[in-house]
């Protein structure tokens, strides 16, 4: 496994990330043929022994294996989550910990089950997901924003908050309001269906760098007009193409052709789904 090392003899420039996000698990399909599946149809699919985990759970884990042991600085990495009182849950709690992320704002939900998504893939290369909104995920609220914080003693600066789908659109911009009062770089995502909301509470001027996955939501299915307003007075600068849970992963630094052996991929061709990355100061 390749490991990345700082650039500049100062170390990095970040020494910690606070997420916010989907955490659970998945299965994934391959579909044998490219005619698009219908509304009242069933079809038989190849079911892939591939591991699917959700957004938070993905990113981290690439930026805690390139990054935590790989340099003589500490990196430190503090997902906000929560999942089900099932095996799955607890199962995905320990490998957040083997990986090397602090899980001691992972909480366990009673009432909800884990976050479960379900994948599909055409032979061309297209495909989407399915992901249950009632779960676990969907509990993590503001206020567990705020008791992270509540303990928080590290230098804002060094920080980089990380707020992305499957927890709702108030958590993520609660995660991005207390980046800003601690000066930390801001990075978030959202789907399609959540940018009226995410645009309503003020996240696009919370974000220092906004994340767009352009084949899943088609550049935004919002309306490509609509977000080009959105961010125009912005300053929008540099743009620039990466894959997914590499390029998320800190920020900028990561050549996009890097090779990456992993178990945690969304799709088989995760190359399909690139990020279209705004920077937004």
């Amino acid at each position: 496994m390749s490991r990345l090392k700082p650039i500049r003899p100062a170390g990095l420039q970040y020494n910690h990330i606070i997420g916010t996000g989907g955490v659970g698990s998945g299965i994934f399909f391959s579909i044998q043929d490219n005619h698009t599946l219908g509304r009242n149809e069933s079809r038989m699919a190849a079911l892939e022994p591939y591991n699917d985990f959700c957004k938070q759970h993905i990113i981290l884990h690439y930026i805690a294996v390139l990054l935590k042991h790989g340099t003589t600085d500490t990196f430190e990495l503090y997902p906000i989550a929560k999942v089900g009182n099932d095996t799955t849950g607890k199962q995905l709690i320990q490998q957040m910990q083997q990986a090397g992320m602090n899980t001691a704002a992972v909480d366990i939900c009673k009432e909800r089950s884990t976050l479960f998504s379900v994948c599909f893939q055409y032979p061309d290369g297209s495909g989407g997901n399915i992901t249950s909104e009632n779960s676990a995920s969907s509990r993590v609220s503001p206020i567990d924003i705020a008791r992270f914080f509540e303990q928080y003693q590290f230098d804002g600066k060094t920080a980089v908050v990380l707020a992305v789908p499957e927890v709702p659109v108030e958590t993520r911009i609660a995660l991005l309001k207390a980046g800003k009062r601690n000066q930390s770089l801001a990075v978030a995502s959202l789907l399609s269906s959540e940018a009226n909301a995410f645009e309503q509470q003020d996240g696009f001027h919370l974000t220092d760098i906004l994340a767009v996955n352009l084949c899943l939501s088609g550049c935004f299915i919002w309306g490509f007009e609509k977000v080009y307003h959105a961010l125009r007075p912005l300053s929008v600068g540099r743009l620039t193409f990466f894959y997914y849970a590499i390029a998320i992963g800190i920020l900028w630094a990561f050549p996009p052709s890097m090779p990456v052996q992993h178990q945690y991929a969304s799709f088989s061709k995760p190359y399909i789904f690139h990020l279209l990355f705004y920077r937004m100061r």
